[in-house]
């Protein structure tokens, strides 16, 4: 018995025909896509309509609950009909600065206080950005990232422009 050998793989495209193709399907399937457009803009009309009105009510409801006077009283005891509640709920704590403190201020204080130095975060993450800017400004060189296990890849990318979506 005499052993085969492999068929090669051979690919043949009419690429003018595929592209042609392409551009006819994506030029029907925008039109469609317009007319999809048109029709749920006009089935979108009433639920934008009720948005509003929506909205508006419940900013009145908002602006009537944070009279001061109105405001109290919810704070410690809801209002609650069949309907609904309305009221202020205390929350999960926060920490937040105290007046005339800013960010920067407490993670100096943070850092100062050994028991609390904890309490910064500090991410070490490596700045690629700024590597391939001095790269470009020829401030860095391949050799030197190279030395800490870095480099610089551009894969190909797959691109297909049909010629009648080219922007002019």
């Amino acid at each position: 018995m005499k052993a085969q050998e492999p068929k090669q793989a051979t690919i043949q495209r009419d690429l003018a025909t595929d592209l042609g193709e392409l551009s006819t399907l994506r030029f029907q399937r925008s039109q469609r896509e317009a007319a999809l457009q048109v029709e749920i803009a006009k089935l979108k009309k009433p639920i934008d309509e009720l948005t509003d009105k929506i909205t508006e009510l419940e900013k009145a409801i908002y602006d009537w609950a944070h009279q001061p006077e109105i405001k109290a009283k919810l704070v410690e005891t809801p209002q609650s009909n069949p309907f609904g509640e309305v009221g202020f709920s205390k929350g999960f704590p926060k920490v937040a600065l105290l007046k005339g403190w800013t960010e920067e201020k407490a993670i100096a204080a943070l850092d100062k206080i050994k028991s609390l130095a904890k309490y910064v975060r500090r991410t070490p993450e490596i700045n690629r950005k700024l590597i391939q800017e001095e790269l470009k400004k020829e401030k860095l060189n391949f050799k030197a990232i190279a030395k800490a296990g870095l480099t610089i890849e551009r894969p190909p990318r797959f691109y297909l422009e049909l010629a009648s979506e080219k922007k002019k």
